[in-house]
């Protein structure tokens, strides 16, 4: 399939800005630099908007919404993991070739890696944290330190343990929710099809995690119900 160009105008379009701001803000909006921006919204999205359109078609976009010009990556689906998969590739090469790691995972700007040995696992963080600023402008968050395998890290929503990959707090707060939402119209007589796609896309939220038990009792806290090897919830109901 062939696929269809994104031209700036639909990057700038403010309905793609304000989307890509709502899904950003989820869960953060306690943050300091979440709040200031979201007081200023619609300032803040038109200048983004004109800085898009500006940049023309040799430089990817940039905000400010740290208060750094010229700094940051546009969020959004359109944009966000491309830009960051281009601007992060050299650091990840970095912790790929450095020697005691055997590891490495990164989904946009969260970064995993696994070491031989705790002092190979300092080594790398050391690198990584002189490397970032020299090479890409980007500094490592405090809190940033190797941790023993077998506590387990939460990373992307999940709780990843030894042996098991768990869904974490928020993930399962917005299931709850989304069932709440499912039933409430499923009682409104939406049609059976669009519910079942429904569910069936928030079952394949959970699917990474070890959850059917978490999904009966979401699900059909009174009655008998299983997953099917594809993710979907058996049964004639949603209640």
């Amino acid at each position: 399939m062939k696929r269809q160009r994104v031209e700036l105008a639909d990057l700038a379009e403010r309905s793609n800005l304000a989307l890509a701001l709502w899904k950003a803000a989820r869960g953060k909006r306690q943050r300091p630099a979440v709040a200031a921006f979201l007081a200023d919204a619609d300032a803040r999205l038109a200048a983004l908007s004109r800085r898009i359109l500006a940049a023309g078609d040799t430089a990817p976009p940039t905000h400010a919404a740290l208060g750094l010009a010229g700094r940051g990556l546009p969020i959004g689906a359109l944009t966000s993991q491309h830009f960051a998969n281009h601007y992060l590739g050299v650091a990840d090469r970095l912790l790929m070739a450095h020697p005691g790691v055997r590891a490495h995972v990164r989904y946009m700007d969260d970064v995993v890696w696994l070491c031989d040995s705790p002092a190979a696992a300092r080594d790398s963080l050391a690198a990584l944290r002189a490397f970032l600023p020299e090479r890409l402008g980007l500094m490592l968050k405090p809190g940033a330190q190797p941790l023993p395998s077998h506590r387990g890290l939460r990373f992307c929503g999940y709780r990843v343990k030894p042996g098991v990959v768990l869904a974490g707090p928020r993930k399962m707060k917005r299931a709850r929710a989304q069932a709440e939402r499912l039933k409430v119209a499923e009682l409104q007589g939406w049609p059976q099809p669009l519910l079942q796609r429904a569910q069936a896309s928030q079952a394949a939220a959970l699917l990474p995690a070890q959850s059917q038990r978490f999904q009966r009792a979401l699900w059909w806290p009174e009655g008998p119900a299983r997953l099917t090897a594809g993710g979907f919830l058996e049964g004639d109901h949603l209640s």
